[in-house]
Parts: structure tokens; C-alpha cells; sequence
């Protein structure tokens, strides 16, 4: 989806979406002052919109699309003096982006489910998963932990 536009901030809001798996009125939201980039990891935080809990994420410079894209972009923006992000404030101009690059197969919460399933599939614990999804309670992280092979090891290990 990236390599389909030319648009700098088109590239980043998909980035954006991919690494963090948040809303896409928490990736509208974001200013520059929510950045901060240490020598090797870039630290993000998200205001959540609905009952979660705001969260820090940080990201190695390893981290898909974060030294190539991510990282110059918000540098850019700080050189320029710029608190905004983006130009677009909404999140139907996220969900616009995303069916526009994804030739309306994706929507911006792909990116959000995807994340997480990714995470409980490499182990993440139930409580990691919440900090993560920036939730309040395990109830709307369920569904991710019955994806969790570990979950099934861990408790193989626990039965005596």
C-alpha cells in the first residue's frame, strides 16, 4: 500500500496504522510533541477516543517503516516548526486512505486486529496485549488470546 502513492503523509498514516494497531482517530490526533526519538527506539503517545486507557508504545528503529519513514517525517516536521502530523484531521480521512490504497479491501481497523493477532501469535501476555491495545479490561482482548499458542504451552506446563 505504501509503494501506491507518492503522498509522504499517506505513506506515514499507513505506517502509522501498521506498527501501532490504533484507531484511526487516535493516528489522526497525533502531534509532533507525542514523538520522541531516541538513539534506538521512537516512543509514541496515543490519546485513546473511546473507554481505553492512553498508552506509550515504543518502537526499535528496527521496527518496519520506523528509520525509513516514520522517523525522517516527524524530524521534518519538528525542523519545520510544525505540531500537526497530518493536514487531515478525521478518521473518514484515514478510512478514505486506506480503502483508496487497498483498492476498498482493507479498512484502517485491519491494521488494529492484524497488530494484535500478530502479537498474541509471538506470545504476548494477556496484560501485555491490554497495555498494548490500550484496554481496560481482558474482555475486549479475548478474542486475541485464544489465538496465543503459548497460551496452550503454558498452561501444559502448569498441569502436574
Amino acid at each position: 500500500m505504501i509503494d501506491k502513492t507518492n503522498n509522504i503523509q499517506h505513506k506515514v498514516c499507513v505506517a502509522l496504522l501498521y506498527i501501532t494497531g490504533a484507531r484511526p482517530i487516535e493516528i489522526a490526533m497525533l502531534k509532533t510533541r507525542d514523538f520522541t526519538i531516541n538513539e534506538n527506539d521512537i516512543r509514541i503517545f496515543l490519546t485513546t477516543k473511546k473507554r481505553g486507557i492512553n498508552r506509550l508504545l515504543i518502537f526499535d528503529k528496527n521496527t518496519p517503516f520506523v528509520q525509513e519513514l516514520i522517523i525522517p517525517y516527524i524530524n521534518q516536521l519538528l525542523k519545520e516548526g510544525r505540531e500537526d502530523i497530518f493536514d487531515f484531521k478525521t478518521s473518514d480521512r484515514i478510512k478514505q486512505i486506506v480503502y483508496l490504497l487497498s483498492d476498498n479491501k482493507l479498512t484502517p481497523y485491519s491494521f488494529r486486529h492484524n497488530r494484535l493477532t500478530q502479537l498474541a501469535l509471538a506470545g504476548a501476555t494477556p496484560y501485555e496485549l491490554m497495555v498494548f491495545k490500550g484496554a481496560k479490561s481482558l474482555d475486549s482482548i479475548s478474542p486475541y488470546i485464544y489465538r496465543s499458542p503459548n497460551m496452550l504451552v503454558n498452561l501444559k506446563d502448569k498441569i502436574r
